[in-house]
């Protein structure tokens, strides 16, 4: 193997940076180019290169932050540049003693440091609060029950897509949390400076459990971050049978007969998803056909909870995230032989439980009665 990529240290970890190119050159793994989270790497003979850092404020153009003079010096003074990423530049030397100490300009570092410091602030504050802000627009276009519609949605979601929606939790945790070391870093960095100190590098009370904190956010990210891939890869999805041939009704099962066509609402056609989370199975079908010139349809969400106590809580949920029932009062309890618990709202949705199954149906009634009789159905059939 030629080529090699790794994790480099983060921008703020100037001097961990240092040290982490001079060992992996000292492995035979010479630095080649640097990204935003990896560095590459080639083969090489293992020898004494040591590498050093010039922050620098990126040039407005793209270009290297240095004058030709600047690299001439630093070339004369034995480091040859290497390469470079944002505010951070790397030079070289070899290890035969012919190369001076690496200077460090103090008003550049400073204003590097600064800068550098600025745009993990930026970076801190502009996650959360992009995130306050589409949560606020969705409360406020959510209409009637607002902050309690769109809290269940989420759920909901959650629900459904558990590895997923952890995974951005924690990538969001980890984000900010290195965000917070960078500026809190650069922040003694810069009074150390302050005081006529010139460092790049830092001995950090409890660094072990920063570093421990961080790595676990990050172990967490990938593991749920491959189960969601797994979960996306164990989804299906296919044409509704004729007949039912999972935990859900089809028209037919109700006396409505007719030919399978398309939807006039956004061409939906008649078709079968499913998809399985670390809580849940989930049924997602959606049945379209043309009764005498006259479209009728009827959509499912069907959950089997790995957890059946959950089944309840689950139901209240439905009820709180209901697309055409103002709020869960209008979801009217019944009893139905064959269902542990039903309930059905005015006209278009009903939802009924069953052991560890919930059933989520929504279909143009006419009346709650008739929304009833397709719940007894469903308790006769499946």
């Amino acid at each position: 193997m030629e080529r090699k990529y790794a994790f480099h240290p983060q921008e703020f970890a100037i001097g961990e940076t240092r040290l982490f190119y001079t060992k992996m050159a000292g492995k035979g793994w010479l630095l080649v180019k640097r990204g935003a989270f990896l560095s590459s790497f080639r083969r090489s003979e293992p020898e004494m290169i040591w590498y050093g850092i010039v922050p620098a404020v990126p040039a407005q153009s793209g270009e290297l932050p240095f004058t030709e003079e600047q690299i001439a010096a630093y070339k004369e003074s034995g480091w040859e540049y290497v390469t470079g990423r944002g505010f951070i530049h790397v030079f070289s030397a070899t290890g035969n003693g012919g190369a001076s100490e690496l200077y460090l300009e103090p008003e550049a570092y400073a204003a590097a440091l600064k800068g550098l410091k600025k745009q993990y602030m930026v970076s801190f504050l502009q996650l959360p609060l992009s995130i306050a802000f589409f949560l606020l627009l969705g409360s406020m276009l959510g209409g009637y029950g607002g902050h309690s519609h769109l809290a269940a949605s989420a759920y909901r979601g959650w629900i459904e897509n558990t590895a997923a929606v952890t995974g951005f939790i924690f990538l969001f945790l980890w984000l900010m949390y290195r965000d917070l070391r960078g500026i809190w870093y650069l922040g003694r960095l810069c009074r150390r400076m302050n005081t006529g100190k010139l460092s790049d590098y830092l001995q950090v009370p409890g660094c072990k459990i920063s570093k421990f904190l961080n790595g676990s956010l990050m172990l967490f990210t990938a593991v749920f971050g491959v189960l969601a891939i797994c979960q996306w890869a164990g989804s299906y999805k296919h044409a509704m049978p004729a007949e039912t041939d999972g935990p859900y009704l089809v028209l037919s099962d109700i006396g409505i007969n007719g030919e399978r066509t398309q939807s006039f609402i956004k061409n939906q056609v008649s078709e079968v998803k499913y998809g399985q989370s670390l809580l849940t199975e989930h049924w997602d079908t959606f049945e379209v056909i043309d009764v005498d010139g006259r479209e009728v349809w009827m959509r499912q969400d069907v959950y089997r909870l790995k957890d059946a106590g959950m089944t309840s809580q689950m139901a209240g949920l439905l009820m709180r995230d209901a697309v055409f029932a103002g709020s869960p009062e209008d979801f009217a309890s019944v009893d139905i032989s064959g269902l542990d618990q039903a309930w059905v709202a005015e006209r278009l949705e009903c939802i009924a439980v069953r052991d560890d199954f919930v059933w989520f149906l929504t279909y143009p009634a006419d009346s709650r009665e008739e929304l009833v009789s397709i719940l007894q159905v469903l308790a006769g059939t499946i």
